[in-house]
């Protein structure tokens, strides 16, 4: 393959934008959109946001109509591939695969929300998946077979069982991290509007008995009005008849 000048590249970018309108149409709503949401950074405004969040929203419905049928056409393929990789992973897939499986373990050490089960399903199946990789490492170097010819590890019965076993190890971890991420927001999102209307209730409860205090006091206050007042008309009373007796 002949090298290519990063001046070259960029110029067959620019001539395939500008090959059709609506590809120049689409880079320039994307780039006034990003300078929008840059200068939104400052202003922190949520306008801004809220009109991007259309425009992409309209974009997206303006890309599948104009391209929706032929992605369909590719489902098929891409469930295919999919479910192959899965089941024939390639070096790529496996070393990633390996690499996203000790992620999850700094994340299920680090994070303290994981549950209970999710801890331990992810303790057991790092182990697992860690484990059957020194086994296939052994295998491929006693068998010396090639670790990077897929072909190769493949024709090993032994090799192809650790690899699959890996492998659905892997997806079974991956599907319980998922749901329980999903019961965890859920449960925060419930957890909140508890929270929230407890809190609610106990403004309402301590307005109730403020009010109500209020009430009392007034009332007091009103009494004990009262009854300075008739205290006062009483001592007037008096005086005028010790006056009326002298």
């Amino acid at each position: 393959m002949a090298s290519i000048p990063i001046l070259g590249r960029l110029k067959t970018i620019g001539n395939l934008i500008a090959s059709q309108s609506f590809f120049v149409t689409l880079f320039v709503i994307l780039v006034l959109t990003l300078i929008v949401l840059l200068i939104n950074i400052k202003v922190k405004s949520k306008a801004p946001k809220y009109v991007a969040a259309i425009v992409y929203f309209g974009l997206a419905v303006l890309v599948l109509a104009r391209y929706g049928h032929y992605v369909l056409t590719l489902n098929d393929s891409i469930v295919e591939k999919f479910f192959k990789a899965m089941y024939f992973p390639n070096l790529v897939v496996y070393l990633s695969m390996l690499i996203i499986s000790l992620l999850l373990m700094v994340a299920n050490i680090m994070d303290k929300r994981f549950s209970v089960f999710a801890r331990i399903i992810n303790s057991v199946s790092f182990f697992l998946i860690w484990f059957l990789f020194i086994l296939l490492v052994d295998s491929v170097k006693k068998l010396g077979l090639n670790f990077y010819d897929v072909k190769d590890l493949y024709s090993n019965r032994t090799v192809m069982i650790l690899l699959q076993a890996s492998m659905f190890i892997f997806a079974v971890w991956v599907g319980v991290v998922l749901i329980d991420l999903i019961v965890r927001r859920i449960a925060d999102k419930m957890d909140n509007r508890s929270l929230e209307k407890d809190i609610t209730n106990n403004l309402e409860l301590n307005n109730f008995k403020s009010n109500a205090n209020n009430e009392i006091d007034n009332k007091n206050s009103n009494e004990d009005i009262n009854k300075e007042s008739i205290n006062v008309v009483n001592q007037a009373k008096n005086q005028n008849e010790n006056d009326e007796y002298l």
